[in-house]
């Protein structure tokens, strides 16, 4: 694979190539969250509520996604540049820190889903079919 060389040419070519995959990446998750959001305001009245807390939630997501996807992009372009060793310790440290992070987000959801029974009524007030078994 050849990769592109910063040294040779133009800094304006160099970064509009550099930057143009970034913008897609970027551009394929905003894309996917406003698709989510236009189909969920196709459907019944009922939905409207949980639009309304999932539109905040959505976009509080994007920022997060795209902070994690350009610092491991930074992460990993360094450690590239370090050789395979260096690539193979971010890589392993990447994965357990994610790990971790789904360990800590299950768990507090699992813990605090049961202080919001007020929610799931709300919920079932508004449409009721949505009933707990």
């Amino acid at each position: 694979m050849k990769g592109i060389d910063y040294t040779v040419g133009s800094i304006h070519r160099l970064l509009f190539r550099t930057a143009i995959p970034m913008l897609l990446a970027s551009l394929v998750n905003v894309i996917t969250q406003l698709a989510n959001v236009f189909f969920m305001g196709h459907t019944s009245q009922s939905v409207l509520y949980v639009l309304s807390l999932y539109i905040p939630v959505s976009f509080v997501m994007i920022a997060i996604i795209e902070a994690m996807q350009l610092s491991v992009q930074v992460a990993v372009a360094r450690s590239r540049a370090g050789g395979s060793r260096a690539f193979t310790q971010l890589f392993t440290h990447m994965m357990g820190s994610a790990m971790l992070l789904a360990i800590v987000t299950g768990g507090m959801v699992m813990l605090l889903t049961p202080c919001f029974p007020g929610f799931i009524g709300c919920l079932t007030r508004l449409d009721p079919c949505l009933h707990c078994t």
